[in-house]
């Protein structure tokens, strides 16, 4: 499983934000980009556009104010485990 980063990096670049967006923590980031050799390149990877894996949200309390309870229950189903897998491959194959 990949590590979440704590909190939004303000960091000033697309790729710092970029990493926010997907959840990447720093650690990971760097170690499948590392310091890119010059400031062209791509990044792919693949995305679930319809995952068979379903959350829930709950309610924490009666207090409106209060956040709610979110279980994304990411991958929870095999076949979306499976799919993401074979997008790797994929992926892989332009790397």
């Amino acid at each position: 499983m990949i590590p979440a980063c704590d909190g939004r990096s303000d960091g000033q670049t697309v790729g710092q934000n970029l990493r926010w967006l997907i959840g990447y923590c720093a650690q990971v980031w760097d170690a499948v980009h590392g310091k890119p050799p010059s400031r062209e390149g791509f990044t792919i990877f693949p995305v679930l556009l319809h995952p068979r894996s379903k959350g829930n949200i709950r309610l924490k309390s009666e207090n409106p104010d209060d956040p709610p309870l979110i279980n994304p229950n990411y991958l929870s189903e095999d076949i979306d485990v499976k799919i993401l897998a074979e997008g790797t491959v994929t992926c892989r194959m332009y790397y």
